[in-house]
């Protein structure tokens, strides 16, 4: 297989982004004095005249959550209480998450989507991560940390599609 970098994907400027199953990551960018958002999905690369952490705060308002509540929604399923990962919506009852590699309040902050990672690959002074459109994102960011965030959110992931289970399995005996 042969992988692409995002370099070679050119950048489309947005006002707004709606994170959802498409959106594979969404990083800080800094341009002059301001914060920025650069947002790879499905469909390509875009500069986002938004923070990051306000594009994930308004894709969970827009699903009906406020951020605070996906926040503490993940604090009682995990024992991590730090770079906890937020469910942006649920696609054909599969919850979308988003995680955080950095503290999500941090200029430098990276959110990586758990359903778009297909290979996380160690380079000495950076990570490479893979998504299923045979694009690859460099990121400084060491490979230990990306395991370790997305192991985390997997975990998370798995607990809120086991509950769901056990409330079918609940109804079906009354």
């Amino acid at each position: 297989m042969t992988w692409h970098e995002y370099q070679d994907t050119p950048l489309v400027t947005v006002d707004d982004y709606l994170a959802s199953s498409k959106t594979f990551a969404i990083a800080s960018y800094q341009y002059k004095d301001q914060l920025f958002s650069i947002v790879y999905d499905v469909n390509g690369k875009y500069l986002v005249k938004k923070k990051p952490l306000h594009i994930v705060r308004d894709s969970c308002r827009s699903y009906g959550f406020t951020y605070d509540e996906r926040v503490n929604q993940a604090k009682r399923y995990i024992q991590n209480k730090h770079k906890l990962p937020v469910v942006i919506e649920h696609d054909f009852n599969v919850p979308v998450i988003l995680f955080p590699l950095y503290s999500a309040k941090s200029e430098h902050n990276i959110w990586l989507s758990t359903h778009a990672i297909q290979g996380i690959f160690n380079c000495k002074t950076h990570c490479n991560i893979s998504f299923p459109n045979d694009k690859l994102l460099s990121i400084p960011v060491t490979h230990n940390v990306v395991n370790t965030q997305y192991a985390c959110a997997c975990a998370f992931s798995r607990k809120l599609q086991m509950l769901k289970f056990e409330r079918r399995l609940q109804h079906f005996e009354l």
